[in-house]
């Protein structure tokens, strides 16, 4: 019931009983739960939610992966790191090293751990030797919480600032 009226109060954006700042600054102009013929959840379509009777809306349902997301990903990552080596002029060693230090530096930052198996894994993804799975995706999404370490990375290193950080004559 207390979700149902939390709901209720973020679709009138009634938020003056809201004495925090900052989480009154973050629900202004927050969409309420609505279900796909966009009527307001109560307590009724929580309860249901909570314990499965209902499934979610279905803006909330995750895709399924393909192998054509994999495919493309992949693609992707492995131009990107073509990328780190044109950018700082260096070779596939010294672009894996930039990178895997920078993948560190995400992990450092975000208070997770990029396991060895997981740089070994990358490694051999960027440079052909390994095609990834589904079990592969598998196993990245489900450590460090959502933090993607790779794409951040790549993030970083692939603007003017990164390779001016970089180069050695900057």
């Amino acid at each position: 019931m207390a979700m149902a009226r939390f709901n209720q109060f973020v679709a009138d954006q009634d938020l003056k009983s809201v004495t925090v700042s900052k989480l009154r600054d973050r629900l202004k102009d927050a969409q309420p739960l609505v279900n796909d013929a966009g009527q307001l959840y109560g307590a009724p379509e929580f309860f249901s939610l909570f314990t499965g009777l209902t499934a979610p809306p279905s803006v909330f349902q995750k895709e399924e992966l393909t192998q054509e997301d994999i495919d493309l990903w992949t693609e992707t990552m492995r131009e990107n790191f073509k990328q780190i080596s044109l950018t700082f002029m260096c070779n596939r060693a010294e672009a894996w090293q930039i990178l895997l230090d920078e993948m560190r530096n995400v992990c450092q930052e975000h208070g997770c751990v990029l396991p060895p198996d997981d740089e070994t894994r990358t490694q051999e993804i960027l440079s052909g030797i390994h095609e990834p799975t589904f079990d592969d995706f598998r196993r990245c999404a489900a450590r460090n919480e959502g933090v993607k370490p790779l794409q951040e990375a790549f993030a970083r290193l692939l603007t003017p600032e990164a390779s001016k950080k970089h180069s050695p004559i900057a």
